[in-house]
């Protein structure tokens, strides 16, 4: 329930509570992200972040190095084709290097 209503309230958060609410978000990055319910509430926040330069990059300089973590995690990978599909280019640029870096291809 209590991610549900973070995920509710996250587009009434002003300037300032939007800031306060992003360090917590990187703090525990890679816990929200591999978490089902914290997953939802990170794509939610990637929703509100998307055109905020700032924001935008302090949560993609908190996300490269977790990464490779995510790409191999079903609730992960939900974030990283979030980021990908939401955030405007050239910021979602990070992702597709990603991939192409570490990209294997069976034949």
């Amino acid at each position: 329930f209590g991610t549900y209503l973070i995920q509710k309230m996250i587009p009434y958060l002003n300037k300032d509570n939007l800031y306060s609410f992003t360090s917590l978000i990187v703090k525990h990055l890679l816990k929200l992200c591999l978490n089902p319910h914290g997953t939802r509430v990170v794509q939610v926040y990637l929703e509100q972040i998307k055109l905020d330069n700032p924001l935008l990059t302090l949560f993609t300089n908190s996300l490269i190095p977790i990464m490779p973590r995510l790409i191999n995690d079903l609730n992960g990978s939900f974030v990283l084709m979030r980021y990908a599909s939401v955030i405007p280019y050239p910021n979602n640029d990070v992702i597709f290097d990603f991939l192409n870096k570490n990209l294997v291809l069976n034949y």
